[in-house]
This record gives structure tokens, sequence and C-alpha cells, in this order.
């Protein structure tokens, strides 16, 4: 259980886990986490989102909602849309328990969840950050760095590739087939 898809999987679950017990539960309202539902790991991770949660006293406008943009035909489900203390406005949030920040991520965060939420119909979004999440216990907010262009370049990227495979795969097919 050490390939790269066991790993991958071990954490995607850590990651579902944490936003359930912790970040969707305080952002529903329920007062106390169930942290003896989470493994001693994922414990960690809910321990900074509580800690989060008591320094920026998130005012939730939004939680786990799915999102869309019917111009673009994508959709996603943002972790958490909200005021805290540290920020003006209304922003998007989006929680992350990896080690890395993928610059997908900055563009889901930054460029997509936006977007999308204002072509929902949910308004304008002031800020993105992603919550980076610590097995410790502590967090960090990290400005997503993308923006809702860079969102749309990587949605029309996506497309192409998918067809640039599509036609190689045919051709393949077709010099195999001679």
């Amino acid at each position: 259980e050490l390939t790269f898809e066991d790993v991958r999987d071990r954490a995607a679950t850590r990651g579902t886990n944490v936003h359930r017990v912790a970040l969707q539960s305080l952002a529903l309202g329920r007062p106390v986490p169930a942290l003896d539902s989470l493994t001693e790991e994922e414990r960690g991770y809910a321990n900074a989102v509580i800690a989060f949660w008591l320094e920026e006293e998130p005012e939730v406008e939004q939680v786990e909602q799915i999102v869309y943009s019917e111009r673009l035909g994508v959709a996603g489900r943002l972790d958490l849309r909200c005021r805290i203390r540290s920020r003006d406005g209304v922003g998007v949030l989006d929680a992350k328990t990896g080690n890395w920040i993928s610059a997908a991520a900055h563009v889901q965060v930054g460029g997509g969840y936006p977007l999308l939420a204002e072509e929902s119909g949910f308004g304008a979004s002031e800020w993105a950050l992603i919550l980076k999440l610590s097995e410790d216990g502590t967090y960090e907010l990290i400005e997503a760095e993308a923006t809702p262009d860079d969102f749309e370049a990587a949605v029309d990227t996506y497309r192409r590739a998918g067809r640039i495979n599509r036609e190689a795969g045919k051709a393949r097919k077709a010099r195999l087939a001679a």
C-alpha cells in the first residue's frame, strides 16, 4: 500500500473526513466537531480547523455549495464562502490537508470558485484563500494567486488537451489497422 494511488487515496480520505467532521460541522453551527470519529492524524488537522475558526470567527454565507457556470459548462463545490476577521468583505476559502499547494489549487480557489459563485448568483468575492491545515493543529491562510481569467484559460486548455488526445487516439487506431 505504498503506491502513488494508495498514498493519494489515503490523503483524499483524510481530507474528506476533516472537511466533513470539522469544517462543515462548524460552518453549519455545530459547536463541537465529533473528533472521536477521526483517526489521530485526522484529529490534528481538525484541531487546525478549530484554531482557524476560533481566531477568524467566520460568518458563513455558503458551505459545501455547488456553484456553476452555464456559459463555461463547468461546476464545482466550494468549501466555504464567508466573512472572516482578517479580511474585508465576503470571500471563498478552501481547506487543504496536503503539504503541496499546486497551481491547480490556486486556479480552483482563486479563479474558479469566485467566478462560479458569482455566475451562480451568490455575488462577487473580494478575496480567495487556501486554508492550509497541518497535522500539528496549526494552519496558514494562503492567498490564492490565480484569477477568473486563469480559470477560463485552464478550462480551455483542459478541453483542448481532451480533443488532442481523442484525435491522437483515432490516428493511432488507424495506423494500427493499416
